[in-house]
């Protein structure tokens, strides 16, 4: 073959030749691929070549029947890097199907099987893009349509036009989201999962009212987390849930003190609160902010605003439950926390934190009472029938006063222990010790 001398300089050492006449084509997991040259071509083949690689002539080069068979050529000279993918369960894609970034196919799938009770993937991708893959990328299944449907309307997903017939996978940089699984690459089921993969918690609680598989984790109204299993512990008679944190809150949230409580509608004649739990129970929060943690008790109370922890002791519960509130002159100062059965079961010990601004209040000599339900005393005059507030009456209260015949005792340290009484006397309700406050 003779090149003219005015077009040698367009023969270079990465040029390939091929015969350029009639119709050709090839069909492929990417479609059919066909070339027509022009009519002149078709009744007499030509030979063609491309001008590509550095400047030089090799002795020899190879034929390619056509440029289809040339561009692979080229394809395999490039090579492939191989990765394995682990999947619960096999996506809808064959060997061939496309692996893409934004949409663009930079690779195939070369086969999958079996193993355990997972399955392993094999993927294939030019080298020309490998550097496309690193530490921070996450794989998903992009395979046929994503419809998701919302108050806000319908929201549809495609890949390209080849995954929709074969399927296919995709991938992207996405920090902070678990992509591996003992050393292999995690696939997602889809990008909206990966996307909202964080951390795993486990919360433990002893009864699960209203919490369900997709329940909320909400931090001030903003949806921070999900239920996403739930377990009964026989031997401790308590319920195990498994939630993730979203990806963004998973630092703030994960953490030892980190607050989480069951929000439930209240409805009574009193109160009416977190009615927007109404249509399902959600979880709420409160960042902590010591290390990092992923076992945490759930509540069932709010978190309060502890300012001074007391120990109240009694031969029985009586009304008083958790989420009791603690009363002074009738006025709610704290909550009841925790009611639990002493360490030799020979009395209920009772849990209360008082809010920071009433501290000053509890002294050394403070007496600690049940008011709750309706005090009826009969006499001589009649009947007389006596209540606390409406919530008291309600779901009760623990009440407390400062004797006034003794010289003002120091204010109580945390931890303190009290007796609780089963009723208040007459005398410590007509209590009106001034307080000052510091």
């Amino acid at each position: 073959m003779v090149i003219d001398p005015k077009y040698r300089h367009l023969v270079k050492q990465a040029s390939q030749f091929f015969i350029l006449g009639g119709i050709t084509g090839q069909l492929s997991g990417e479609g059919l691929d066909v070339v027509v040259p022009a009519m002149e071509q078709i009744a007499d083949p030509a030979l063609s070549f491309t001008s590509q690689g550095a400047k030089g002539v090799n002795d020899s080069y190879p034929l390619y029947t056509s440029s289809i068979q040339a561009k692979h050529a080229k394809q395999n000279t490039q090579g492939q890097t191989r990765f394995t993918l682990v999947a619960d369960r096999l996506p809808s894609i064959s060997e061939g199907s496309p692996v893409m970034y934004r949409n663009f196919i930079v690779g195939e799938v070369e086969g999958y099987q079996l193993n355990g009770q997972s399955v392993t993937i094999a993927i294939a991708v030019s080298n020309r893009y490998k550097h496309l893959i690193h530490r921070n990328t996450v794989f998903w299944n992009q395979s046929g349509l994503d419809i998701k449907a919302n108050l806000s309307g319908v929201e549809i997903n495609t890949g390209s036009v080849r995954s929709l017939l074969n399927g296919g996978i995709a991938f992207a940089d996405m920090p902070r989201i678990s992509n591996q699984r003992q050393g292999e690459w995690k696939l997602y089921p889809s990008r909206q999962e990966a996307a909202q993969y964080g951390v795993d918690i486990t919360l433990t609680v002893n009864q699960a009212n209203g919490i369900k598989i997709g329940s909320a984790i909400r931090y001030q109204g903003v949806d921070v987390g999900e239920v996403i299993d739930m377990s009964p512990n026989f031997s401790q008679e308590q319920v195990r849930i498994q939630a993730r944190l979203y990806p963004k809150y998973k630092q703030p949230l994960a953490r030892q003190g980190s607050y989480f409580w069951l929000t439930q509608p209240v409805l009574s004649l009193t109160k009416t609160e977190n009615l927007d739990s109404l249509f399902g129970t959600y979880i709420s929060v409160e960042p902590g902010r010591g290390e990092f943690s992923q076992q945490f008790i759930l509540h069932d109370t709010p978190k309060y605003p502890q300012g001074l922890t007391l120990i109240l002791e009694s031969d029985a519960r009586h009304s008083v439950t958790t989420g009791t509130p603690v009363l002074y002159r009738e006025i709610e100062v704290g909550t009841v926390a925790t009611v639990t059965l002493g360490e030799l079961a020979d009395r209920i010990l009772f849990e209360l934190h008082i809010a920071p601004e009433y501290t000053y209040l509890v002294r050394e000599n403070s007496v600690f009472w049940n008011q709750s339900g309706v005090d009826v005393s009969v006499g001589l005059t009649g009947a007389n029938l006596k209540s606390g507030t409406i919530d008291s009456l309600l779901k009760g209260g623990v009440a407390f006063s400062t004797p006034e015949d003794q010289p003002l005792q120091p204010i109580a340290q945390d931890q303190h222990h009290f007796l609780l009484h089963k009723e208040g006397k007459q005398a410590w309700k007509a209590w009106r010790t001034s307080i000052p406050k510091p």
